[in-house]
This record gives C-alpha cells, sequence and structure tokens, in this order.
C-alpha cells in the first residue's frame, strides 16, 4: 500500500507564495509613490528598514527584493515550526 502523504502544510509553498505577495506589494506601493503620489509616507518608512530601497525605479526593484527575502526566510521559518508543532497525523487501522 502507498504511503499517505502528511496533509499539513509544506513550508516551501508557503513561503513562496508570501514572498511573490510581499513582493508585489513592495511594487505597488513604489510605484504608486512614484507615479501617483500616493503611500509616499510608507514607502518612506520602507526605505527606513530596506537599505536601498527609495525613490526612482532602481530603489523599487532593490524594496521588492528585499520584501521577497524577508518574507521568504520569516514565512519559510513559521511553516516548519507549524509543522513541527502540528506533528504527524495519526493512522488509522
Amino acid at each position: 500500500m502507498a504511503k499517505k502523504k502528511c496533509p499539513g502544510w509544506r513550508a516551501l509553498p508557503l513561503a513562496l507564495a508570501g514572498a511573490v505577495t510581499c513582493s508585489l506589494g513592495m511594487l505597488i506601493i513604489g510605484l504608486g509613490a512614484e507615479f501617483l503620489d500616493w503611500g509616499v509616507e510608507v514607502r518612506d518608512l520602507i526605505s527606513k528598514i530596506y537599505i536601498g530601497s527609495a525613490k526612482g525605479l532602481a530603489g523599487i526593484f532593490i524594496g521588492m527584493l528585499w520584501g521577497f527575502a524577508d518574507a521568504f526566510i520569516a514565512l519559510l521559518v513559521f511553516g516548519w515550526f507549524y509543522n513541527i508543532f502540528v506533528g504527524k497525523p495519526k493512522t488509522e487501522s
């Protein structure tokens, strides 16, 4: 009989999905601040946290990279701990 896979979260897909979402959020905030004067205060706050993130397209790209890396690491660790705490499901015999 084939082994059943654990139905719990897998850490890597969680980390990738969250990292892409965070990176897209950085893109939206950066483009909004650059071209629409929307979210300028948020962009300025982010630029104080992420080195290199600033005005301009290069700064937006650097902010996207920082956001991707930050979210990926945080969610990978979160997913790893989640899987540890949930444990293996009990199999019915």
